[in-house]
């Protein structure tokens, strides 16, 4: 199979497992600032299925990119909930279903952004400083902005 037609199968993959779990709790942050576990975790068991079924990743490769989420889990259980344990959660499905490196730079842009949101609201006195504010949101923008780059510079 040509290595370009491989690439656009891989995005489209992505691309519907990303949203199917980012636009649900992205929702259900800003709401309630709760994210469904139950939910993040069917997605990402099923992607994790499907992206070993239909793009043939090995096991291997799945579990490399489950690292991020684990690491945002465990500073989750470390900071005793200062980042959410759904964030963590989002963080594994993610990996399973769009790969190590990919969910690493998601998730670098997605802390960057929530940092320098977070800065600008406490300096502009919008929001107390160590007020909790959804971070949901911040990942499905690092998550569009990754695949834009993605795309650009590939």
């Amino acid at each position: 199979m040509n290595k370009e037609l491989v690439f656009m199968n891989e995005m489209v993959f992505m691309i519907i497992g990303a949203a199917l779990l980012l636009i649900p709790t992205t929702i259900t942050d800003l709401k309630s600032r709760l994210v469904p576990t139950w939910y993040i975790l069917i997605i990402g068991v099923i992607g994790i299925i499907l992206r070993m079924i239909l793009l043939k990743t090995a096991v291997w490769e799945l579990a490399l990119g489950l690292m991020p989420g684990l690491l945002f889990l465990a500073v989750s259980l470390l900071s005793k909930g200062k980042i959410g344990v759904g964030d963590g959660w989002i963080f594994v499905a993610l990996g399973g279903i769009c790969g190590f490196g990919f969910t690493l730079s998601a998730a670098l842009i997605a802390l960057l952004s929530a940092i320098i949101v977070g800065g600008i609201l406490v300096l502009r006195k919008k929001m107390p400083k160590g007020a909790e504010f959804p971070f949901v949101p911040f990942i499905a923008g690092a998550t569009l902005l990754e695949w834009g780059l993605e795309l650009i510079f590939l």
